[in-house]
């Protein structure tokens, strides 16, 4: 597992061909075992492939480019009437989830971070149509990757701290 943490990369140019549906439920599946706090399960995933919808979001988010060339995206949501302190938290954990499936399953990704900008967080709620409750937390671009990046050496044990600072 080590191997898959270290050596995925954010994706940002795509091969021009679609990602099945079997593959699709498998980084969903990633997304709900995700671990959350109180057993909330706040998280609501929208998977877009329609091209006119991934243009949108380039339009309203400056860092999602790599939607010119990604298949399709998830956008992942959390419901705060079902944890309003820690739905982020859920959030991160599911997008980081997804984002290490799809890497085991020889696909690229790119996490593009909508929370805490509440502007784009409107705005994408607006794009989808979202009840008020439910929050844009993310949008992952998926797709076969058309690029490699090497994995650099991270780990930095000037960081690390034993029983006290």
């Amino acid at each position: 597992m080590l191997d898959v943490i270290r050596n995925r990369r954010s994706i940002r140019q795509y091969q021009n061909k679609p990602v099945p549906d079997d593959l699709v439920k498998e980084l969903l599946t990633a997304g709900f075992y995700a671990p959350t706090g109180r057993r909330a399960k706040p998280w609501h995933f929208i998977v877009v492939n329609e091209p006119q919808k991934l243009q949108t979001m380039m339009k309203i988010h400056p860092y999602m480019g790599m939607l010119k060339t990604a298949p399709m995206a998830i956008i992942v949501c959390g419901d705060t009437s079902l944890s309003p302190d820690l739905w982020t938290a859920d959030c991160a954990a599911a997008t980081q989830n997804i984002l290490l499936q799809a890497y085991d399953l020889g696909l690229g990704t790119c996490w593009c971070g909508i929370e805490p900008n509440e502007q784009r967080m409107d705005e994408f709620g607006k794009l989808f149509d979202l009840p008020e409750h439910v929050k844009v937390y993310s949008a992952i671009a998926v797709g076969f990757p058309d690029e490699e990046k090497p994995a650099p050496e991270r780990y930095d044990e000037s960081a690390v701290h034993r029983n006290q600072w």
